[in-house]
């Protein structure tokens, strides 16, 4: 708002000889309300945010548990689970407001890399070593956590299972060998729910 300025007094440090008789007036009530009313309106979004990435990571968390309990009991990641986690990681991203290229060709890759492992090793030993079940399950991760973060899967999900297959050797004095039966669904399980948190906290791109 512009107004005329009457006398020197009123703005001492404005009217000089010779100077403008026009000087701009702040509104500070004016600003001051609409700083009021957007702070509330941040921190609800906030809040908003932090609910949708808890329920998130609710169903994620509840589908890792469940494929976990199955791969131990029966050595199987069944289908009617694994599969439907995938478009579930995809929402989740738009639903976040993520970039769902990344999410889209972090399934794709995960499920093309594993299952490439998985014929290379059959064809080097003429057994099975990976199961197609475990090449679903990083395609999970890659859905849910984006392609930049399937090596940090791969790579939480292999350590965690040495450390399991040393813990057998010299504590429950278990023999392991390349042919024992150890269900990697679990060690892919935590090294996605450990991508996740990563990628929520913002330590990830």
């Amino acid at each position: 708002m512009w107004r005329q300025i009457e006398t020197s007094e009123e703005f001492p440090y404005l009217v000089k000889p010779e100077a403008a008789r026009f000087a701009r007036v702040a509104r500070p009530a004016y600003t001051g309300g609409t700083a009021r009313f957007r702070a509330p309106r941040r921190r609800g979004r906030v809040r908003m945010m932090w609910i949708e990435t808890l329920a998130s990571g609710a169903v994620l968390l509840v589908g890792l548990i469940a494929l976990s309990v199955i791969d131990i009991r029966t050595f199987r990641l069944p289908d009617w689970l694994t599969l439907p986690m995938i478009p579930a990681g995809w929402l989740s991203a738009v639903w976040l407001g993520e970039p769902v290229s990344w999410h889209v060709a972090g399934a794709a890759i995960g499920y093309a890399s594993f299952v490439a492992i998985e014929l290379a090793y059959r064809a080097l030993r003429g057994r099975d070593g990976l199961g197609r079940g475990d090449a679903k399950l990083l395609a999970v991760g890659g859905a849910w956590c984006g392609a930049l973060l399937l090596p940090v899967i791969i790579l939480v999900a292999s350590l965690a299972g040495l450390a399991w297959a040393l813990a057998l050797h010299l504590i429950a004095r278990r023999r392991v060998t390349a042919r024992s039966a150890i269900a990697f669904g679990p060690f892919l399980a935590g090294g996605i729910a450990a991508a996740w948190l990563l990628l929520k906290a913002g330590a990830a791109p």
